[in-house]
């Protein structure tokens, strides 16, 4: 009964809605900006016949078509204009829904030729996870025009999964990527702790130097010129990743280890030229927006909304 209890706690236990929602502007924001300027234009044309067409599941179970170029340009303008009206919180529920059912076709469209994107995987996941949720509950359009009628939404369990649920996808992925490196299936080709004691990690740090497109600064050579540095930068990331979901159970890790995942993400576009820019709007839902100085005022709402329960 004690587990079952932490079980329902964890995932259930009632909490603000402004959480939620500030996760929601951000999320939704952060997605925008990383695709403003896509048209998915040219896909039809690379993909349609080309010997190299690998189509993802989501096409072989549903038999999706491959559209026209114009109309893939049409579906891009309708996503980006669904991801802005889920970020303002207009018509949340349909424009959240349409933010996922758009962005999975056109990202599983780049994701046919034969390559898959681990992390533009994750942010469908998490872009159905919004669907699902009432993540327009706050900090939304829809909550200003409906306040003068309908009383504000107590705290609930219905703000608190969608989160929890992005916290276990993001613990499964790095533990994945951990475990990886461990097995020796990671991309580096490097077996075990060899990943961690031997000269790989320099070595990928010193190629990228050498690529059409160097990193922004240098200091990935400095790194790999000094073999403990490299050492200890290597044996951090791997032990970041195995340890990832520990952040699950307990609220100091909560916050070390996804700050850690954060730089790490950085320090890797920083020093090697890639940049992972997918993963980074899943750091939002780790702070704990609904406790932060700027919602003392809804928090004392919410409980005492939560007493009149």
């Amino acid at each position: 009964m004690r587990l079952a209890e932490r079980w329902q706690r964890f995932w259930f236990s009632p909490e603000s809605p402004t959480n939620l929602a500030a996760c929601r502007i951000l999320f939704y924001g952060f997605v925008f900006s990383l695709y403003y300027d896509e048209t998915f234009a040219g896909w039809a044309t690379l993909l349609k016949g080309a010997p190299f067409f690998q189509p993802v599941s989501l096409f072989k179970l549903l038999h999706l078509p491959i559209f026209s170029d114009a109309v893939l340009q049409w579906l891009a303008w309708a996503w980006k204009g669904s991801l802005i009206l889920a970020c303002a919180g207009l018509m949340t529920r349909v424009m959240s829904v349409a933010a996922f059912l758009l962005g999975a076709y056109l990202l599983a469209l780049q994701n046919s030729d034969g390559r898959v994107e681990h992390q533009t995987a994750m942010l469908v996941i998490v872009l159905g996870i919004m669907a699902l949720s009432r993540c327009g509950d706050a900090l939304s359009m829809d909550a200003a025009m409906r306040r003068s009628s309908d009383p504000a939404p107590a705290p609930s369990g219905e703000y608190r999964w969608p989160v929890r649920t992005v916290w276990l996808l993001m613990s499964l992925v790095y533990f994945a990527a951990g475990i990886a490196k461990l097995r020796g299936t990671h991309a580096a080709h490097h077996t075990g702790f060899d990943w961690v004691t031997g000269d790989g990690f320099s070595m990928l740090m010193i190629q990228r130097f050498y690529d059409p497109g160097p990193p922004m600064v240098r200091w990935g050579l400095w790194i790999a010129n000094h073999a403990w540095l490299a050492h200890l930068m290597a044996g951090t990331s791997l032990a970041v990743e195995v340890l990832f979901p520990l952040s699950l159970f307990d609220r100091r890790l909560r916050f070390i280890f996804p700050a850690m995942g954060f730089l790490m993400q950085v320090g890797i576009g920083l020093m090697m030229g890639v940049w992972f820019l997918q993963y980074l709007p899943m750091y939002v839902f780790w702070i704990p927006w609904g406790r932060l100085p700027l919602s003392r005022v809804h928090r004392r709402q919410d409980a005492a909304r939560l007493q009149a329960v």
